[in-house]
């Protein structure tokens, strides 16, 4: 199981070390359930996981708060045999930005990585926007414990 993921904000270029010692059990014990439910929303932000590839080695998924919302889109990559594949779709879904992102290329971060799209509504989001990136790491720890390649 890995213990550190790198998390790359592909609309600022921004990227860091997330070790999983900064989710909680009990931040876990919450996050779990929804991600083995494919959605749910918890205090207020809904999660989404899309499409199957969870089996695959990566996920993609939204955040939002709120039931309507999608305020990030993230791509999660935690084995190498998923890896061309997870990124190429991070890349395929920046490249339909309404705004061009100002980083224009991104080298490919080690296995396990996660990659966030800030969407248009982030922004109408400013007090729930800091708290996005803990949620995006988190929710993307519980998909790692969850996976079937990851246990």
């Amino acid at each position: 199981m890995p213990r550190t993921l790198w998390h790359l904000t592909l609309t600022t270029g921004h990227g860091l070390r997330s070790p999983r010692s900064e989710v909680t059990d009990d931040g876990m014990a919450m996050l779990c359930p929804i991600v083995r439910a494919g959605h749910g929303t918890n205090r207020g932000l809904t999660i989404d996981l899309l499409g199957p590839a969870l089996i695959e080695g990566w996920q993609s998924f939204t955040l939002g708060w709120g039931e309507e919302a999608v305020d990030v889109f993230c791509v999660l990559c935690w084995d190498q045999r998923g890896h061309a594949e997870a990124w190429r779709e991070a890349m395929e879904h920046l490249a339909l930005a309404p705004v061009p992102t100002p980083v224009a290329r991104f080298s490919e971060p080690p296995v396990p990585w996660l990659t966030v799209e800030v969407l248009v509504g982030a922004a109408l989001q400013p007090n729930g926007l800091a708290m996005l990136g803990d949620a995006e790491r988190c929710v993307a720890w519980a998909i790692i414990e969850n996976a079937p390649t990851a246990r």
